[in-house]
């Protein structure tokens, strides 16, 4: 009997083309860091990725990387910014041209107000609110 603790498999090579059986990621904030890390991670497990990230060049990169690793499987990337006012209709758009329907968001982007939540300004709070 194994008492010992359970490590999470590494993410590994995926081939599975035209796999249309897991639902679609979208993660935000998706060129580095975290948003990347949890992106590979989807990808390992076997869902199309749709990558968002402001920095285009960077985006590409990243996605390039992760379509290396897995072989066969769509990784889209749209360079967003995730506070534009036409946000949601680009981010639908791109899943359309991509035949994709979004079944997993992780909103990861880097944004949001800096403090208390009772020092903020009306205004500036309700902007985020399209997000």
């Amino acid at each position: 009997m194994h008492t010992g603790s359970v490590t999470p498999p590494a993410p590994k090579a995926t081939s599975m083309a035209n796999d249309n059986t897991r639902p679609a990621v979208i993660v935000t904030g998706a060129s580095a860091g975290i948003g990347r890390a949890i992106a590979e991670r989807f990808l390992a497990a076997g869902h199309p990725l749709l990558l968002i990230a402001r920095d285009a060049a960077r985006l590409e990169v990243a996605a390039q990387a992760m379509r290396a690793i897995a072989t066969g499987l769509p990784v889209h990337t749209l360079a967003l910014d995730v506070t534009a006012a036409d946000a949601a209709e680009r981010i639908d758009a791109a899943l359309a041209r991509a035949g994709l329907a979004a079944g997993i968001l992780v909103n990861n982007a880097g944004i949001g107000l800096g403090g208390p939540l009772v020092d903020q300004e009306i205004g500036r709070a309700s902007c985020r609110e399209r997000v």
